[in-house]
């Protein structure tokens, strides 16, 4: 298997409330004007046991948020390979989820208050093989 290396712009989060994400975005919490994105990459890839047609369950790596980097773990939701009959080429696609602590990242406005530590982190990716 290869490698994924993600970069994740911060103005992509969304709560589903604008001002929220505005309030998350800035320099209390995410900081984008200094930490425009977050980066992941990998190190380990987990396959479940099937001989026939293995399927990813978990891809390991680094990730750097807020100017700190730490492991962490996503874990596929979805995963499924198929051949792109416009491209001839095997094209892999896949959900993955991970909880995140913030406090470890450095983002630790409200924690004392009872503000949530968990950041759920949801990636969605499409590659063709090369």
């Amino acid at each position: 298997m290869g490698d994924i290396s993600l970069i994740i712009p911060i103005n992509s989060l969304n709560t589903g409330n604008p001002s929220f994400n505005n309030s998350l975005t800035g320099p209390e919490f995410f900081d984008m004007q200094r930490f425009p994105s977050a980066h992941f990459e990998s190190t380990k890839w987990h396959f479940n046991q099937d001989k026939k047609s293995p399927q990813v369950t978990r891809v390991d790596g680094q990730l750097t948020l807020h100017g700190e980097t730490h492991p962490i773990s996503l874990t596929a939701t979805k995963f499924e390979c198929d051949t792109n009959p416009s491209l001839k080429k095997e094209v892999c696609g896949g959900n993955f989820t991970a909880t995140l602590d913030r406090t470890k990242w450095n983002i630790n406005k409200f924690v004392w208050f009872g503000l949530t530590k968990n950041l759920n982190l949801n990636i969605k990716v499409e590659a063709a093989r090369q």
